[in-house]
């Protein structure tokens, strides 16, 4: 059979993987950004609050922690399965990869729906186990869907040329899903909610409508996205290539005894926490320190997605010019540096307008190196599956990107825990905002961590 290192990924696939990952982040940023904020809003602001904030974490912590035990598994068996459809598959889809998206993208469309609609209509724990059990049943759905379209990338890219190239593609369909996603999601959120025309003297009315209308929609396009993937990538037949017959955890560990994958894996993981712990407290940052709502998280997100989606354009070029642990150290340092001086600017005292303008430049400067690390991640995985082969005499795509994919979600479940529980003891309301603002520069010390070891990269 002919190995698809003899046959380049065409323009029309790239093209596939950048769809594909506007529909990873439609299915997965809209809760990341705002279902906490959903969930359990700023007290004493005239939103209904489902879930005390002491609480809520235990909502997207549970449901992280199953989608790392699924990330496991579908990173083994998708690399064991067969390309060839069995007697097992309902819908005789072709490929080891594919059959996973198709039943993933169907499946997670009701949960991530369903999720916004919890059964009280105030403060109760039926709607903690309500949310806990919707967010895991989500998370491990879209790992079936996630896993198997990362492991299909470095199936393709077997060189660093080529992997540089398919990584710009992704990190440009990253980006344009979070613009959709994470950013979108303020004004529309105020236009489809009935009660916001609805005024009491001078006080705004809330509903949950609003964030149920877009969690439909959000669902629809990212299935069709999915789908579309389907369509326009089709898995090439390979030569037989040993991943390996161990159990699950067996695996796992394997993949870990390289050592450059496991000071990777802690990089991420701190560079992670600091990304993710703030992004967390973002609406509650807008609301509290910028005097704003929904829409002023809109205003923070379009510079973000604009040098974001810059940085990730000229990754490629400046990775003629410099090495990759290098621009991985600069990505780091041009978050972990700036992410301490929000704290500065929700203190300030004066003109609101300034401290928005203060605030957006921050916003602006995170996006640069987001959007480098986006580019990063499939070049340095494809190198790390690279060694291990070199090393072992076994590729682990799925593997590899499973324990890629469980690490982020790890720093999720830290990241969560850091903001509520900050927000929780600190406070998180008009009178006392304390909580909200230490956020940020909690997450610039885990980046300042990562930054030290990634000078430490080999």
């Amino acid at each position: 059979m002919t190995d698809l290192a003899q046959k380049p990924i065409t323009r029309l696939e790239c093209f596939g993987f950048l769809i594909a990952m506007i529909g990873v982040q439609l299915s997965s940023e809209l809760y990341a950004q705002w279902g906490t904020y959903f969930y359990s809003p700023s007290e004493d602001t005239g939103r209904t609050i489902y879930v005390a904030v002491g609480l809520v974490a235990i909502i997207f912590i549970a449901g992280r922690l199953f989608d790392i035990i699924t990330d496991s598994f579908i990173g083994v068996f998708s690399d064991r399965t067969r390309q060839e459809p069995g007697r097992y598959r309902i819908i005789p889809i072709h490929g080891r990869r594919r059959p996973y998206i198709f039943w993933g993208s169907i499946l997670m469309t009701f949960t991530g729906i369903a999720f916004w609609f919890p059964p009280v209509d105030q403060t109760s724990y039926i709607n903690l186990a309500y949310g806990t059990i919707l967010m895991s049943l989500h998370w491990g759905l879209y790992t079936l869907a996630y896993i198997p379209i990362l492991a299909l990338g470095l199936d393709f890219a077997r060189d660093e040329a080529t992997r540089i190239r398919l990584g710009a593609w992704i990190a440009v369909g990253m980006i344009l899903g979070i613009v959709v996603a994470a950013i979108v999601p303020g004004i529309l959120i105020e236009i489809l909610d009935p009660a916001r025309q609805v005024m009491e003297g001078e006080t705004v009315q809330y509903s949950a409508v609003g964030y149920q209308r877009v969690a439909i929609l959000f669902s629809l396009v990212s299935l069709t996205t999915f789908q579309i993937f389907l369509w326009l990538v089709k898995e090439r037949p390979t030569a037989p290539v040993d991943s390996g017959q161990g159990n699950v955890l067996r695996e796992l560990l394997n993949a870990l005894r390289l050592p450059k994958f496991r000071l990777y894996l802690i990089i991420f993981f701190l560079f992670y926490i600091g990304v993710l712990t703030n992004q967390r407290a973002m609406p509650y940052f807008a609301e509290l320190a910028l005097e704003g709502d929904e829409g002023t998280v809109t205003l923070l997100g379009i510079p973000f997605i604009i040098s974001c989606l810059g940085a990730a354009l000229l990754c490629p070029l400046l990775l003629k010019r410099m090495s990759i642990n290098v621009l991985m150290a600069v990505a780091i340092a041009t978050i972990g540096l700036s992410l301490p001086f929000l704290y500065g600017v929700a203190i300030m005292t004066g003109e609101v307008a300034l401290k928005l303008k203060l605030s957006i430049f921050i916003y602006g400067l995170n996006g640069i190196g987001l959007g480098f690390m986006y580019v990063l991640v499939t070049p340095l995985m494809g190198d790390l599956i690279d060694g291990y082969y070199k090393r072992f005499g076994q590729r682990k795509e799925a593997v590899f990107n499973a324990l890629h994919a469980m690490m982020v979600k790890f720093a999720q479940v830290f990241g969560i825990l850091i903001a509520t529980q900050c927000m929780s003891n600190f406070g998180n309301s008009p009178e006392t905002p304390t909580g909200v603002f230490l956020v940020a520069p909690i997450g610039g010390v885990f980046c300042i961590i990562a930054l030290i070891l990634a000078l430490r990269y080999p």
